[in-house]
């Protein structure tokens, strides 16, 4: 069930908020949630190998990344990322966002920036502003390029 600002005040800082966002970031990201009907789990560990995910989202987040340089040329190392949204995309696409069990859903997306897949660990809501949350940030680790299907 999508969400619906109760007052002007909350419709005026999403508003603001998303219009910060699209006129000064240009970080494009794809947020893609898992397909849990088509994705197969393994009954004895609950495990998959193989993920398929849904048609994406495209949303306007700030992007932060590290990128971590191993002492070992061949040594692999793992980026992690933070990505901050404005939930007003979130009620502009009728993604539910309120709720643990939405935020569960989003634990087991993944998200594509610059090419880049990355899984998401932990979100957490942010900047509480006339009882509604204004972001929502991810942090995210790379996925392995072998393990995803989309």
């Amino acid at each position: 069930m999508a969400y619906e600002p109760k007052n002007d005040i909350q419709v005026a800082f999403l508003d603001g908020i998303e219009e910060v966002f699209s006129t000064l970031l240009c970080n494009h990201v794809l947020l893609y949630f898992l397909d849990e009907e088509s994705t197969e789990v393994n009954s004895i560990y609950g495990e998959t190998t193989k993920k398929k995910y849904l048609e994406p989202y495209e949303l306007i987040a700030k992007v932060t990344y590290d990128h971590p340089k191993g002492s070992d040329p061949v040594e692999t190392v793992t980026r992690t990322a933070q990505f901050r949204i404005p939930t007003k995309q979130f009620l502009t696409l009728g993604i539910p966002f309120l709720q643990e069990a939405d935020w569960e859903r989003m634990r087991k997306a993944k998200l594509v920036y610059e090419g880049t897949e990355y899984l998401v660990d932990t979100i957490k809501p942010s900047t509480l502003v006339a009882d509604i949350w204004q972001f929502l940030e991810f942090t995210a680790t790379e996925a392995k390029k072998d393990s995803i299907s989309r």
